[in-house]
């Protein structure tokens, strides 16, 4: 174990780890010495040769992103309900069962999806870090054009504070996020999101390394062709990930109250979601990875008189599997990726399941 104050003892494992391979470790171990350990001028010349003042200048910003190719099929492509028809309660008469068009049912479509990622972190110095995510996503389902869809996100977040220890690092965080997700050639919906937490790591020179992150959040929902399901949600979020040679497992915990600002159907919805993962290195063949993830619902009022007094109550369940080559010809990586999710509800409407296989190419930069 190092003695928190021991410089000496810092320096030798920025360079054991250095040799290893973990260059962004020693680099973030040579920037602690700097910023906390008052080095003199002995230490400074023993920083300037483990890593040379260019180097260290540029890790300062980091750029890496990765762009993506795949072509697959889904079995329900519109998400279509798995019902045929519906029961309607009109008041004073005898209830009425419609069935449904047969464009509203699920329908199979093979599917083309782009996807384009560019993240970045930057050092501004005394401890603090800024991380961006661009994330955006193209889906065309030729079969069922109706159903396309195009997606964009934009992430920042502002680690600082804190302390470190030879084992742990603790850090508070801003976070903001802004999502916009387009169906059928129309916008759909609109979020933006706020959140200040606590990122807790431990167990940095043990076998056993762990994250874990908590936050208070607040999300701002949107839906502009329909006024009147505007919502505002407070939510916890808990996250962990934890990794163990080859193995790496991932948790992550939310709840939260999604208020509607209008009339919207059902009014106050109360949500609850569920996630876990597990990675696997296969080293020269790639890495494969499951997840499995768990969403639950209710709403505080009944949802519609036609579907009689019934608050509506949602329970997702979804299972993804994916394997990622290692990379060949420099920056190409394989994809395949498999998914099959089912979603139960009490009013017929809201039930629906599907499947879908995709393999493409990826290139990172």
């Amino acid at each position: 174990m190092l003695h928190p104050n021991d410089v000496a003892a810092w320096l030798d494992y920025a360079r054991v780890v250095r040799a290893l391979g973990r260059f962004d470790e020693s680099l973030a171990v040579l920037s602690f010495i700097e910023r906390e350990l008052a080095p003199d001028a002995r230490a400074r010349q023993l920083i300037a040769a483990i890593a040379p003042p260019p180097e260290r200048n540029l890790s300062r910003h980091r750029w890496r992103g990765e762009v993506s190719l795949l072509t697959g099929r889904e079995s329900n492509a519109n998400a279509g309900p798995s019902v045929r028809g519906l029961t309607f309660n009109i008041p004073g008469e005898t209830p009425v069962t419609l069935e449904l068009a047969p464009q509203s049912l699920p329908q199979p479509s093979s599917s083309h999806l782009v996807e384009a990622r560019l993240e970045s972190s930057h050092a501004l110095g005394q401890g603090m870090v800024l991380s961006t995510l661009l994330d955006w996503r193209q889906r065309n389902t030729p079969d069922f054009s109706a159903a396309g869809s195009r997606q964009w996100q934009a992430d920042a977040m502002l680690s600082f504070g804190g302390s470190d220890t030879p084992s742990s690092a603790r850090q508070w965080f801003l976070a903001i996020s802004t999502l916009d997700y387009n169906y059928g050639g129309s916008a759909l919906f609109q979020r933006e999101r706020a959140a200040v937490g606590i990122d807790q790591r431990f167990g940095l020179q043990s076998a056993w390394p762990c994250r874990i992150q908590g936050s208070v959040e607040r999300e701002w929902r949107h839906h502009p062709t329909q006024d009147g399901l505007l919502s505002d949600m407070h939510a916890l979020q808990l996250a962990g990930v934890c990794a163990h040679g080859r193995h790496r497992w991932t948790l992550l915990a939310r709840a939260g109250e999604d208020r509607a600002r209008g009339e919207r159907p059902g009014g106050t919805q109360y949500r609850q979601d569920l996630a876990v993962g597990y990675r696997m290195d296969l080293s020269a063949w790639g890495q494969v990875e499951m997840q499995a993830s768990y969403a639950h619902s209710r709403d505080a009022e009944f949802y519609s008189i036609l579907f009689g007094d019934v608050r509506r109550r949602l329970t997702r369940s979804q299972l993804n599997l994916s394997y990622l080559s290692a990379p060949f010809q420099g920056r190409w990586q394989v994809i395949a990726r498999a998914e099959v999710f089912h979603q139960r509800a009490n009013i017929g409407l809201f039930r629906l399941r599907g499947n879908s296989a995709h393999v493409g190419l990826r290139y990172t930069f």
